[in-house]
């Protein structure tokens, strides 16, 4: 007969989660936690863009600014229906959210994670293009973007080719 309300695996697990929330609470305002959260706006920017792309908008930028803020703008054709906002508006957060869970139960294989690391380096290859050649509010959100999206994508495309290279 147990006195305490948790087994000893059940008190493993909450003590770790309130350690891990207790160190992001902590360090979300650290710089080292930066481009993590930069690259989080750009993919969410990205599946805005991938939304309106889907549906035969032509996007004309993508912008990511340094205080976590980001953009994705497209043009809509004057023959087309005006309920296309209706479905690039929640792709952000919809994608998003389905990219990071399809990321996190992908790594658990190593053809899903070396399928994932390919698609998310196209993703910031992409990211990239729209950096360099998109509209931009200013060279130093150009810059920025490029910087980040080049450094995710690079990350990716390395440690998938180092996976690819460690099966053979």
């Amino acid at each position: 007969m147990s006195t305490g309300c948790c087994n000893e695996e059940q008190q493993y697990f909450l003590v770790t989660i309130f350690a891990y929330s207790g160190a992001v609470l902590l360090l979300w305002r650290a710089l080292v936690f930066k481009p993590f959260k930069l690259f989080a706006v750009a993919l969410h920017e990205f599946c805005h863009a991938a939304a309106a792309a889907a549906l035969c908008n032509r996007v004309t930028g993508i912008e990511v600014s340094w205080d976590e803020g980001g953009l994705a703008s497209y043009k809509i054709p004057t023959n087309r229906v005006r309920c296309v906002r209706a479905f690039v508006l929640p792709a952000g957060y919809v994608g998003s959210t389905c990219s990071g869970c399809v990321l996190v139960i992908a790594s658990a294989f190593t053809v899903g994670s070396q399928v994932c690391g390919i698609l998310l380096a196209a993703a910031c290859a992409i990211i990239a293009v729209y950096a360099a050649f998109g509209r931009a509010a200013s060279t130093k959100e150009r810059v920025l973007l490029f910087g980040v999206s080049a450094a995710f994508g690079v990350t990716s495309a390395g440690l998938t080719a180092i996976s690819f290279v460690g099966e053979g």
